[in-house]
């Protein structure tokens, strides 16, 4: 029996064991950066998480530096339960008196509709819309002669909120504070200050799928920072 060759002198069973064995080869190559590839998205969105995380401390410390009051409290409003960390700052006028010319504040909540990050997922067992994913905000308002409010009172569902950091799944600081001139006989002489130590719970999906099921792998990432602060005490 005499093999059938091409022009070049291959034999048509050499042909097929030459495919065979690259398709070996370019699958195990394919399946090598695919892995790669994974291992890649995931370190970056992770490189990128933790960048947010840096963003969110520089922020925190920049607002807060010189306010004349910083707290930071779960509060109740209009049906729904937010951590807040806030700050009030005071300023004098050119006549020496005393007034909020701003107040911000850092608080946990669902994404809006019109949000990045809003999407509901239906459950067929059981008919109910998934819980989203929470999100750091943080919000500021701005004046000349502001009229001091309660944390309840602030607008959580500013459409001018900004988000800070996505998928927060817990925001928690602690606040401790103290007068430093406290046999001063002007109130406009006594000085507080305040350090800050907080803690925020980021969480994302790395895009890897997890052994033996559909779902994707999450990772949790805690950022923990202090801040300081010094500001007058005023009588509001």
């Amino acid at each position: 029996m005499r093999w059938i060759k091409n022009k070049k002198g291959f034999t048509l069973l050499e042909l097929i064991v030459s495919i065979t064995a690259s398709s070996v080869i370019i699958g195990g190559f394919l399946i090598a950066f695919s892995s790669v590839e994974r291992s890649a998205r995931a370190i970056d969105m992770e490189s990128k998480n933790v960048a947010r995380g840096n963003n969110v401390r520089m922020l925190i410390h920049k607002l807060v530096a010189g306010a004349s009051s910083v707290r930071f409290e779960t509060v109740s409003s209009g049906g729904e339960d937010y951590n807040v960390l806030y700050y009030y700052r005071w300023e004098k006028d050119a006549t020496g008196v005393e007034r909020l010319v701003e107040y911000g504040y850092f608080f946990t909540d669902e994404p809006l509709s019109n949000e990045a990050g809003y999407e509901m997922t239906l459950n067929a067992t059981t008919g109910d819309y998934s819980r989203l994913p929470t999100n750091l905000y943080f919000n500021r308002v701005t004046g000349d002669n502001l009229t001091p409010i309660p944390a309840t009172d602030f607008n959580y569902l500013d459409p001018n909120r900004f988000a800070v950091m996505e998928g927060v799944s817990n925001f928690y600081a602690k606040v401790e504070f103290h007068d430093t001139m406290e046999g001063a006989s002007d109130i406009s002489e006594r000085m507080q200050n305040f350090t800050i130590d907080y803690q925020i719970t980021s969480e994302y999906d790395t895009g890897q799928a997890v052994a033996g099921g559909s779902d994707t792998e999450r990772r949790q990432t805690i950022f923990k920072g202090n801040a300081f602060a010094m500001g007058r005490v005023t009588e509001g």
